[in-house]
């Protein structure tokens, strides 16, 4: 009954909130947060003076801290040591998780998230008051029992209808739209094509999970399927039947699912060799999504895929997956050397948490980046990676960016390809 109480309570909080946006949803209220300025571009160099300066000089010591201030290319092992009030090393530089919080605080916060993200959608400059709701979502989120509060999984429910919707609806003329899902999750839809990376329902073996008739509206949405790789919250064997259900091409990594030979055998395995193109058939609009894959890992074990899609108008999409490399495996040398001059990368789909971010970025230099996997809700706390981490570790990133919560989309435009890589040139 308690539970039933609290849903029906957020559920007023978010129609009241959408109400509100509705009404206040007027040119001024964009312009005023324009002109205070932007959080997606990285900030100005202050001038010091002479003869000081901001870095820290320290005799021949370097906390844990420094390092993941001063040093992009951190990787900070879990068992690094690390003060009480944080429960890892990797979570020093944002604020401390709450083990338990009030169920009015969360309530209110999540219809005020849902306010803020209605009504400042992602866009370049950022709307400033998105980088405070998306703080307090992390908060949220990184509760230990967040995956079992029936109001954080409503709201999660409530984000993908979201999506949903506006997918069924928004009839794209140019360019493309992508929406952001679940964890590394991504839906891309053009004139004439949608496919989407690495969909699953949610958290897996948890049951923070949208139900399946949003997942079967999704396939019916969705042209094809893109799988980067075997880990269960990229891979889910029952998103991937429902686009094989409706004969939808599943692309996916060699060996996928092989213990299950007659579902394993309607897959299209990738062809890991980026010097091939493989012509993935749309039989709704007759057309042809061009494919690229390069041989990528999460570490030297696993095998993980990274897609070059280019759509029949010429657009082009990375997805990384779990891309990942140790500071010292320079294995990725070989995929991105000279990769900006080979291939053309409109919008990059990195994970945010991998400590070559901004290598990555700059070698395949795209128009526009978009991270992913943060707040993986099956992942242990320290490792939830939130999108405050995700604005720390794009600070500096000179390529424009954007940081997305659940169900929320952006539109890429033919124009947009100039008026980013302007932007790039005055960070030059």
């Amino acid at each position: 009954m308690a539970g039933n109480q609290r849903l029906a309570g957020w559920r007023e909080r978010i129609v009241s909130a959408r109400a509100f946006a509705v009404a206040h949803r007027i040119a001024g209220v964009f312009v005023l947060f324009f002109v205070i300025g932007s959080l997606a571009l990285p900030p100005a160099t202050q001038s010091q003076p002479d003869g000081e300066s901001n870095h820290r000089e320290s005799a021949g010591e370097s906390t844990t801290a420094e390092r993941l201030i001063l040093d992009e290319q951190s990787f900070i092992p879990d068992d690094a040591s690390h003060p009480g009030f944080v429960t890892s090393a990797r979570r020093l530089l944002v604020p401390p998780e709450l083990k338990e919080a009030p169920e009015e605080w969360i309530e209110n916060s999540l219809a005020w998230c849902d306010f803020i993200f209605n009504s400042m959608p992602p866009a370049i400059p950022e709307y400033p008051a998105r980088r405070a709701a998306l703080q307090r979502l992390d908060d949220i989120l990184h509760i230990q029992s967040a995956p079992d509060d029936p109001v954080v999984r409503q709201f999660y429910i409530h984000r993908i209808e979201h999506a949903i919707e506006e997918i069924r609806t928004t009839r794209v003329t140019s360019g493309m739209r992508i929406w952001k899902l679940y964890n590394h999750g991504f839906f891309v839809k053009t004139a004439t094509v949608s496919f989407c990376f690495d969909l699953v329902p949610g958290a897996p073996e948890t049951s923070f999970q949208i139900p399946h008739n949003l997942v079967r509206q999704l396939a019916e949405l969705s042209d094809a399927m893109f799988i980067s790789h075997w880990h269960p919250d990229h891979a889910n064997k029952g998103v991937a039947a429902e686009f094989l259900a409706l004969n939808k091409p599943v692309i996916a990594p060699p060996g996928l699912w092989s213990d299950d030979p007659s579902f394993s055998g309607r897959l299209t395995y990738a062809n890991r060799d980026p010097l091939h193109i493989q012509k993935i058939a749309v039989t709704r609009s007759e057309r042809t999504i061009l494919v690229r894959t390069f041989p990528g890992h999460q570490g030297p074990p696993i095998e993980n895929d990274l897609y070059l899609v280019t759509t029949p108008e010429g657009f082009t999409v990375m997805h990384l997956g779990d891309q990942f490399s140790s500071p010292d495996d320079h294995s990725e040398d070989a995929i991105f050397k000279d990769f900006a001059r080979k291939y053309h990368v409109d919008v990059l789909l990195p994970n945010a948490w991998n400590p070559r971010l901004l290598q990555t970025i700059t070698s395949v230099n795209p128009a526009l980046v978009i991270p992913g996997h943060e707040n993986e809700l099956a992942h242990a706390v320290p490792h939830r990676e939130d999108y405050v981490q995700s604005y720390e570790r794009l600070t500096g990133c000179k390529t424009p960016w954007l940081i997305m919560a659940w169900g929320e989309g952006y539109s890429f435009h033919p124009e947009n390809r100039l008026m980013l890589r302007s932007i790039r040139q005055k960070q030059d």
